[in-house]
């Protein structure tokens, strides 16, 4: 061991700025000047509003950042398993074919259905949860109208307890929400109130706004009379992930630090507050290039779990062909089980933990979020 030691005692380590001068130096340019605005405006990447990050990072640049040392133990606190869920997405126009879809699927490798039946007034939740008890498997619902689902589940469950799954509620009116809340209130696996994110804006702003969007909403149900704990436990999130792969990577960690603190401003006994966060990948290319989706699924996939994710849906490539679209859907449900059995994805806690990059992104991301998020109101 000390052999080890003195070993690298023989080699100095360098400075940020004695590094960067050696980039300047093996830049083929004639003057100074235009190397220093080559490395300030080309070699420096600034992806949107509020981040810019560095051509290169070393240990020195985790000083200022000794916080994010507990974010594994928080997420150990926040998440009650190092793996995730593989849910598979369904758009129901028909409740006998999703039904017996959802139970081949179930049989293939997902372990969930996130039902996607939003503008669909008569649903018939007996025929399409036939045979899928939510005490086993965990189902989501993309829904506008919650009475007759309330409905199905009085009749169908003397109890809430076990129930698994979630409801993404951006187009549910208050008053239902209320009878979500009171419904699923026992139900420490079922979450009611999935907030999801909005792709159009910045990264930073994506973040702000999802988390007031939630704070908003709790703010409204406890003026209704809903302790917060009651709403807290309650709440989710959704991130639709995209091609960033280490910035997709430090936003579900974002996400899930500020959640933390935000709840603890609550209520300081909410030490075990339970941070899901579902996300979904992107289509990043159609039509004349399907099968690039294939790559960029497995590299957003891997941002997402990186990142922490609870539970993931792969977005599958749409093919006019039904026997393609079907190969389509079987390869994006594998991408996940792939991760899980062949790269162990799922034996590792925090696996962005200690990079010298995701660290400095998380802080960037952290701060910009959190100085918007503070200029609400209520937190200030």
């Amino acid at each position: 061991m000390d052999t080890i030691e003195n070993l690298f005692k023989e080699f100095e380590g360098l400075s940020n700025e004695e590094w960067k001068k050696l980039i300047l130096k093996s830049l083929k340019l004639e003057t100074d000047a235009e190397k220093e605005d080559f490395y300030n405006n080309k070699l420096k990447f600034r992806p949107s509003e509020g981040l810019e990050f560095e051509p290169f990072y070393t240990q020195n640049d985790l000083k200022g950042l000794e916080y994010l040392k507990g974010y594994k133990n928080l997420l150990s606190q926040t998440k009650q398993t190092t793996g995730w869920m593989n849910i598979e997405n369904m758009v129901v126009e028909n409740e006998i074919e999703a039904n017996i879809y959802s139970k081949k699927v179930l049989n293939q490798g997902a372990d969930g259905i996130c039902f996607d039946i939003l503008g669909s007034e008569n649903i018939d939740f007996k025929i399409l949860l036939n045979e899928i008890s939510l005490n086993n498997t965990p189902i989501y619902f993309e829904i506008d109208q919650v009475k007759s689902l309330l409905e199905y589940l009085n009749k169908t469950y003397s109890e809430t307890k076990s129930l698994m799954g979630g409801i993404f509620c951006k187009n549910i009116l208050n008053t239902d929400i209320d009878k979500l809340i009171f419904y699923f209130k026992d139900a420490y696996f079922f979450k009611p109130l999935i907030f999801e994110n909005n792709n159009e804006h910045d990264h930073i702003s994506q973040i702000s706004n999802l988390l007031l969007s939630a704070i908003k909403r709790v703010e409204e149900l406890h003026e209704n009379g809903i302790s917060f704990e009651d709403i807290l436990k309650k709440i989710a999130f959704k991130i639709n992930v995209k091609n960033d792969f280490f910035i997709e990577i430090a936003k579900l960690r974002v996400l899930r630090l500020l959640w933390w603190h935000i709840c603890k401003s609550y209520d300081d006994n909410l030490n075990m507050i339970d941070v899901f966060i579902f996300s979904s990948t992107s289509l990043s290319s159609a039509g004349e290039e399907p099968y690039k989706n294939f790559i960029s699924n497995t590299s957003q996939a891997m941002s997402a779990i990186i990142g922490g994710c609870n539970a993931i849906s792969v977005t599958p490539t749409y093919f006019e062909n039904e026997t393609d679209l079907n190969m389509s859907k079987r390869i994006s449900r594998n991408v996940s089980a792939i991760l899980k059995e062949e790269s162990y994805f799922d034996k590792v806690n925090d696996m962005g933990s200690g990079s010298y990059l995701i660290e400095n992104i998380t802080h960037q991301m952290a701060s910009g979020a959190w100085k918007k998020i503070t200029e609400y109101p209520v937190l200030e």
